[in-house]
């Protein structure tokens, strides 16, 4: 029997607000509490969304014996702090991307999740949409040939005084962790494996913070990908698979298309619509299954995966000369 999963947020930033917006359209999920450091942020926070209890430091939230999950909202230099914090308290998580930037210490979290029966999930919220379902469905049935390429673009004109977060080293902001985690993440779930071989131009770093990020991909089975992301010039923000028989277009955001474009070389093209206004709510439904059939893990965002990406910073970030230090 399913029972309702009782969710707290701590950080109440943007993306906790995107969160809170998709709770009410998923069965069996509740939005209990919320927390901030910020005198004042969680009470509003509470107001805007109807949240029944708000707290100014994230320990009371986590010492309420009513909350099953927490959403960490925090940016990514608080998230190991936050993740230890909560699986000390005996709680759940869903835990904002990147999960954490290194390699090292997303091994420490595992290794201190393992064994405790609590689940814990990377918000890579994009895998869990029908639109980029459908199209791994489509290069896996193999109707379209063997998948040969994945190219995908994910770049923003923006500048330090316009994305502050994203510019300040102190908060890990990093256009490879924070926009490239969806090029990285995507093309690996469509392709169905991790990478045999990362190539990456040298950073384009704004003093230690990277801007752009330029990389090539190989793969078992001769299948090659193209990766761009960055705060520099704008791009559209496509990414398409290219097959032996046909492509596939995920667009106009592949983080979350609203279509999927399959086109057979010489052929019409097919128009898959998928309109989706926030895309939150599937993350959080398999939050909700998994912690309801006593898994540990998603099998559609396993820790192998998140793990995965952390690898796929460092060896970047170790290609570049280590900008960002080690922890």
């Amino acid at each position: 029997m399913k029972h309702p999963v009782r969710f707290g947020i701590i950080g109440t930033g943007g993306i906790a607000h995107k969160f809170a917006s998709a709770i009410p359209s998923v069965p069996d999920a509740e939005l209990l509490a919320c927390a901030s450091r910020t005198p004042g942020k969680a009470e509003a926070f509470a107001a805007e969304f109807g949240i029944p209890t708000s707290y100014d430091n994230y320990e009371a939230l986590l010492a309420n014996p009513e909350i099953d999950c927490v959403y960490i909202a925090t940016t990514p230099n608080f998230h190991e702090e936050n993740l230890l914090s909560c699986l000390r308290a005996g709680k759940h998580i869903l835990c904002e991307k990147p999960l954490l930037s290194r390699a090292s210490q997303t091994e420490r979290i595992f290794s201190a999740a393992r064994g405790t029966n609590l689940f814990l999930m990377e918000a890579m919220w994009s895998r869990f949409l029908p639109s980029i379902q459908k199209a791994r469905e489509i290069i896996r049935s193999g109707e379209l040939g063997r998948l040969l390429h994945l190219e995908s673009h994910f770049s923003i004109q923006t500048g330090p005084n316009e994305f502050k977060r994203g510019y300040n080293r102190a908060l890990e902001g990093s256009t490879t962790t924070d926009m490239g985690i969806y090029n990285y993440d995507i093309t690996t779930f469509l392709a169905g494996s991790a990478p045999d071989s990362i190539v990456t131009t040298p950073g384009v770093l704004y003093d230690k913070t990277d801007i752009e990020c330029n990389v090539l991909l190989h793969f078992p089975e001769n299948i090659t990908a193209y990766l761009l992301c960055g705060f520099r010039f704008p791009t559209e923000h496509d990414l398409t698979a290219f097959c032996e028989k046909g492509k596939i277009r995920l667009v106009p955001y592949f983080v979350n298309p609203e279509r999927v474009e399959v086109t057979r070389y010489g052929g019409e093209t097919q128009v898959l619509e998928f309109p989706c206004e926030n895309g939150f709510e599937f993350e959080i439904a398999e939050t909700v299954r998994c912690i309801n059939e006593g898994l540990q893990e998603s099998e559609t965002h396993p820790w192998a995966a998140t793990l995965e990406s952390a690898r796929f910073f460092d060896h970047v970030f170790a290609a570049w000369g280590n900008p960002w230090p080690e922890a």
